[in-house]
This record gives structure tokens, sequence and C-alpha cells, in this order.
């Protein structure tokens, strides 16, 4: 009958902050076995719990006993401790999503951002008071086209205001509110991420 060996875990979250978890405890064929077959059998046995778990060492007391090409074609029958001790020691740590994934996260964000930025510039000039039926009173654009002095001339911020509240932004204003939209809100998220 193959002996059982114990597991223990350490799963490292971040620096200084970790938990430790049971593995189950699995027969092995020492003869047979070799320290990369035990450290694939311990992987594959902790990502039940932790998904995103990586092993990234076995102890054996304060022996490592993988994490070289040499050690891990030992066969565990080599490996003296594990014949007296046989109790070891793994110690994981949560990988972060990995760069592609953060690039499509952040891509993401840049289309939402691209979508809405031609929204969220229509709404804002049309809550200043720039509209259909022309600049409301009380407003903002009403206070701006007052600095005007009442003579308001084509081409001026007013008057390019106010032909967007009343016909829209255009295809150039659509392309340019998307592309700025999209651009902060791509940044914005990839701040997130790096946060995080």
């Amino acid at each position: 009958m193959a002996p059982i060996v114990k597991f223990s875990g350490n799963i490292q979250f971040a620096p200084g902050f970790g938990q430790s978890f049971k593995i189950n405890d699995v027969p092995v064929d020492l003869d047979a076995m070799t320290v990369s077959d035990l450290r694939l059998m311990v992987q594959a046995n902790a990502k039940r719990t932790y998904k995103m778990a990586a092993l990234t060492g076995m102890y054996i007391g304060e022996t490592q006993i993988d994490g070289t090409e040499q050690k891990d074609r030992m066969l565990l029958r080599d490996i003296p401790e594990i014949l007296t001790h046989q109790e070891i020691q793994c110690n994981f740590q949560l990988r972060p999503l990995d760069y592609v994934s953060n690039d499509v996260v952040a891509a993401g964000g840049g289309l939402v951002g691209a979508l809405a930025g031609p929204v969220v510039v229509q709404s804002a000039i049309s809550a200043a008071g720039f509209g259909a039926g022309g600049i409301v009173a009380g407003t903002p654009a009403a206070a701006l086209m007052a600095s005007y002095g009442g003579s308001v001339g084509a081409g001026s911020a007013v008057a390019i205001l106010q032909s967007i509240g009343a016909v829209g932004l255009g295809l150039g204003g659509i392309v340019g509110a998307a592309g700025v939209g999209g651009f902060l809100l791509y940044q914005g998220t990839r701040s997130l991420i790096g946060r995080n």
C-alpha cells in the first residue's frame, strides 16, 4: 500500500497577509513518482479551493524539495526526509489577473467611454442651457451669452454650443467625443487595475 503523505498549505494573498489551509492527504508511490509529479498533484488539489493559486514551493522542514530541474526530476524515494517526516508544507501565491486580461478589461472600459462620450457631451451641453428652442434664461448658457455683450458672432463658443444643443453633435463631434471618452475611461480603468 502506498504511504500517505500529509500536506498543509499556506496561501499568500498579499505581502504580509496569508492564510493556512488543508490540502487533502494523498497516497503517493515513492518508487514511481517524481517531485514534478507531486507538484502537479498538489497544484491540482489546491486549485479546487483556490483557482488562481500558484504553487511556489514544497518544503519538508526547512528543506525545499522542488524548484530546480534537478530536484523536480528526483524520485520521491530519493528524498530521505519524506520517509521520516511524511509531511510537506506547500506555499502558494494568488496570481493576479494576467496582463492580457488587464488589457481586455481596460479595452472594455475604453469601449464604454467611447459609447458614453457623445451622450455625456450632448447631455452636458443641454444641461448648461443650450437647447433646441434656443438658450434658456437663467442658465450658464445665458450667462456665457451675456458675457459677449449682446453680439454673438458666428464661430464663437456660444454659437457652436447652441448649434450642438439645437441639432446635436454631428459626425465630427460624435467622433471627437467618442475618442476623448474612450481614452479617458481606458486610462481610468488601467489606473484602477494598477491600484488593485
